[in-house]
């Protein structure tokens, strides 16, 4: 762990600058005045901009510093309580604290991943055996119904891989059409083999990080975009609590589990908008201080 300790420490002023836009709105407001999503740019634009091109060094870095394991990781009944729920092209919202990457992002969540869908659930959407599904047909009846983009760059996920986290937000898109789903469905495997995006910039094409996939082959859900540190980019709080509050009514709460180490619960949205204050209060109180993040 020592000989991580240097890079952890830049990382920290890496990660947490460019993960996060300036919120021009209060989304939620506690009694003690705090925002959720507001004034997350926490270090100096100087050192962020300095620090930049070492990001993908320092992104696989701290991708493999794992601080405990989920406390949804062996909670299996939790997690076929969600799966059992899920749809094609659903949104999951990850906050896993016990990965080093989700503390240093600011707030509650720090991941999206999308459900693709079961063999029978991709037969009915008529893609099955396409060019561009036939590749993937072993993956997924192994169980890799599930697509993100992480250090790996975007790849298919088994549930048993990706809900090693402490708590999950289930956002389902509003998609009318047959073919709106076939489209957005073929393109997400079409983005299989992409390289992440260290930079968290929505104008790079060429790599995705997990909201800009999103962005990419859903745009009609309108995600919000932030500029930060002079790039756009997708705060996934900000996602997932304009949800919350009805702003963005192209996608659905479905559902919100979470769990602080003892069993596991099935929240509500009103759960959800205190955890969202909370994250953000706690990063108010710790202030500027790379110490600040420590848990």
């Amino acid at each position: 762990m020592r000989s991580v300790l240097p890079f952890v420490c830049l990382a920290i002023l890496l990660l947490a600058g460019c993960a996060a836009p300036r919120s021009d709105r209060p989304v939620v407001t506690a009694p003690d005045g705090v925002d959720c999503c507001a004034d997350p740019e926490r270090y100096p634009r100087l050192l962020v901009a300095g620090l930049d091109p070492l990001a993908p060094l320092f992104g696989r870095g701290v991708a493999h510093v794992h601080l405990r394991r989920g406390h949804l990781a062996d909670r299996a009944e939790a997690r076929d309580f969600v799966v059992s729920r899920l749809r094609p092209l659903d949104l999951i919202a990850f906050s896993s604290k016990g990965r080093l990457s989700g503390n240093l992002i600011p707030g509650h969540f720090g991941h999206f991943g999308l459900y693709l869908g079961s063999e029978k659930e991709l037969r009915a959407l008529g893609i099955w055996d396409t060019d561009a599904v036939r590749p993937h047909q072993a993956r997924v009846r192994e169980g890799a119904t599930l697509v993100e983009s992480d250090y790996k760059g975007v790849h298919l996920a088994t549930p048993e891989e990706i809900f090693n986290t402490d708590a999950v937000a289930v956002l389902r898109p509003r998609l009318y059409t047959t073919a709106q789903r076939r489209r957005i469905a073929l393109a997400l495997f079409g983005h299989l083999g992409t390289r992440f995006d260290y930079r968290f910039d929505l104008r790079e094409d060429a790599c995705l990080f997990c909201a800009e996939l999103i962005h990419h082959v859903m745009p009609e859900l309108r995600l919000p975009v932030r500029e930060v540190y002079g790039r756009p980019m997708i705060l996934p709080d900000e996602v997932v609590d304009a949800v919350r509050t009805g702003d963005n009514r192209r996608l659905s709460l479905v559902l919100y589990v979470k769990s602080a180490g003892n069993g596991w619960q099935r929240a509500d949205a009103r759960d959800l908008g205190t955890d969202l204050v909370a994250a953000w209060s706690r990063g108010k109180a710790r202030g500027n201080s790379p110490a600040g993040l420590r848990q």
